[in-house]
């Protein structure tokens, strides 16, 4: 369990006990360095006198080393002002036979006096008591060796020493009253520091550990680590049975942990559940008045004393963290309420968003799951549509006519495209769930892209010229040869689209130690800025509803995604009314020799 702090009382007071201290060496050392001074000035003017003098400021020095000693062994704070309120009367003293043995004025040795009395009320932090007592012993020493009878300069310069003692006092009064002031401020600031530090804490493990099972039993090892606690647990609430059941605990024992995790709390049955209320918390301590927890239940758990926290979602009670302690307790510190009310609330809202990751993933496979059997069930009838066209158009069922060529040719180009819309929605769901992997094998380039450029020609429009040039020829290439096929195929339909006249061109070549296949064509181009987000799910240059060109814009999406996934790189340059060119650069990796670059 970890040590709970000082209150702001015994800080304050271990604070000042040791301020006292140092401040006590620092008036002593004033005093004799001025007494010294002193003593050295009158040496230089009277040497027969010096002996004495010197003596004297020996026994002085011998109490101070005395005085200190003592309090370096830290006694107890009274003792500690009754040392200093000894050298402080020493000094008194002294000042008071100097200024006899001087035969000096009395209103000398009441200025020598307040001097003295006005630096003890400044320096040393001990309180209008003590400095009221260093008050009336300077005035006992001087009416000790005041002269007889006392005449009128003596009055006045006692009266002078009686008021500037009570200010002194005063002064000792309010000085230690806003030392006080201050430092319970500066204990509070810190304790709220320390606080919100733990709470930070809490969120930031609580973000870290949302998608974890034992996400709740990190906030209860948190909660045992920052209250202090013995134990700490957390109920959250089930529906089947309807009631709350411990999710998580830690430092309970583990028969006692294995006996409550058994155990369904309804609300309906529990006065403790009946009484909360957002933002409140239910203490238990040494005694129970509202009767929530019955006596054998607390002595069998270890509840002797214990924080209830709430934790509310929607207005509704979601659990209860428990933050309990051994041995009963009259009464909790607001920093453990302050703390236990901070982690619930946390623990709340991350119980919340786990919840929400949880359907929101739900629903995320169930869609996946959903387009993935739509995609397979309509790419079916698809591929029987494209079929018999294919059929209808080799001349298999009899000689068309050229109007019912042309609109078969303009029913298949529909299909096809509905096919490649499917297959695009099909790839792009796989790589959603993850479930895209990279299957390298040994590939002849030039067949492959001879099949492409083949499966392309019937979205070839008329006036466009396609072509290709294989710098490579036909080596064998390792590669993912369905992804490469996906990459170029949908290059090359994305160029088709979008050119009415002129070519389209496709070349492979190595740089680098890398294969190189460009893309480029003389179609409408790309505005300059749209470049940076063609590569974007569902992006299109002309997105109106009267745009010529159809397609829904996963085919740039899906290049970059399957580009990224074989290790390589995408680039695009454009000029509107003069064409693209897109440069796909990837690994390449030859079976049995180095490709020249």
């Amino acid at each position: 369990m970890a040590a709970r702090p000082p209150a702001a009382g015994e800080r304050f007071e271990h604070q000042a006990a040791r301020t006292f201290v140092h401040r006590l060496a620092f008036v002593a050392m004033l005093y004799l360095a001025f007494a010294t001074a002193f003593r050295v000035l009158d040496w230089a003017r009277h040497p027969a006198a010096g002996a004495p003098a010197f003596a004297d400021l020996v026994l002085q020095l011998e109490i101070v080393v005395v005085a200190l000693v003592v309090c370096a062994l830290r006694p107890p704070r009274v003792l500690a002002h009754g040392i200093g309120l000894v050298v402080v009367a020493s000094f008194a003293t002294q000042l008071a036979s100097e200024a006899a043995a001087r035969s000096a004025e009395p209103g000398q040795l009441a200025l020598w006096q307040l001097c003295l009395l006005t630096a003890t009320s400044v320096l040393l932090p001990w309180g209008a008591i003590p400095q009221a007592l260093a008050g009336v012993v300077a005035l006992a020493a001087c009416a000790w060796v005041l002269p007889r009878p006392i005449a009128e300069g003596t009055l006045v310069a006692g009266l002078g020493l009686v008021a500037g003692t009570l200010a002194s006092v005063c002064g000792a009064h309010f000085l230690a009253r806003e030392r006080r002031a201050s430092s319970e401020r500066t204990a509070m600031l810190s304790e709220e520091a320390e606080i919100g530090a733990a709470l930070a804490h809490v969120g930031q493990m609580l973000s870290a550990n949302l998608n974890r099972p034992d996400m709740l039993e990190q906030v209860n090892r948190l909660a045992v680590e920052l209250i202090g606690c013995d134990w700490s647990g957390t109920f959250t609430w089930h529906e089947r049975p309807r009631g709350y059941r411990l999710g998580s605990s830690f430092g309970l024992r583990a028969d006692a942990r294995t006996e409550l995790a058994m155990l369904d709390f309804p609300s309906e049955v529990s006065p403790l559940l009946r009484a909360f209320r957002p933002d409140q918390l239910i203490e238990i301590g040494t005694d129970d008045p509202q009767r929530l927890l019955p006596s054998h239940f607390r002595r069998r758990f270890d509840l002797g004393s214990a924080l209830f926290a709430p934790l509310y979602e929607s207005m509704q009670l979601a659990g209860v963290l428990v933050c309990a302690f051994r041995e009963p307790r009259h009464a909790f510190t607001a920093r453990e309420r302050r703390l236990a009310l901070g982690i619930a609330h946390a623990t709340a809202v991350a119980h919340q968003n786990a919840r929400l990751i949880h359907d929101l993933t739900a629903a995320s496979r169930l869609k996946s799951d959903f387009v993935a059997t739509m995609s397979h069930e309509l790419r079916t009838p698809l591929n029987i549509i494209l079929g018999y066209t294919d059929l209808l158009a080799s001349g298999e069922f009899g000689e068309l006519l050229p109007a019912q060529r042309e609109v078969l040719t303009t029913t298949r180009r529909s299909a096809q495209q509905l096919f490649e819309l499917v297959s695009s929605t099909l790839n792009l769901n796989r790589m959603d769930a993850g479930r895209e992997t990279v299957d390298l094998d040994v590939t002849n380039l030039d067949e492959l892209l001879a099949e492409i450029v083949e499966e392309a020609k019937p979205l070839v429009r008329d006036g466009v010229r396609l072509t290709y040039t294989n710098h490579l020829g036909s080596r064998m290439v390792v590669t993912d040869r369905v992804k490469l096929k996906t990459i170029v195929k949908n290059l090359i339909g994305n160029a088709l689209k979008f050119t009415d006249r002129g070519t389209v061109e496709m070349q492979a070549h190595a740089r680098h130690g890398q294969m190189v296949i460009e893309v480029r064509d003389t179609g409408i181009g790309i505005p300059e800025e749209q470049l940076p987000v063609i590569f974007e799910m569902f992006r299109q240059v002309d997105a109106s509803y009267t745009r010529r060109h159809d397609g829904v814009g996963l085919g740039l999406y899906i290049v970059k995604r399957l580009v990224d996934l074989l290790g390589g790189s995408i680039l695009v340059a454009s000029e509107v009314g003069v064409g693209s060119t897109f440069t796909v650069t990837l690994p390449l990796t030859t079976a049995g020799y180095q490709i020249a670059s």
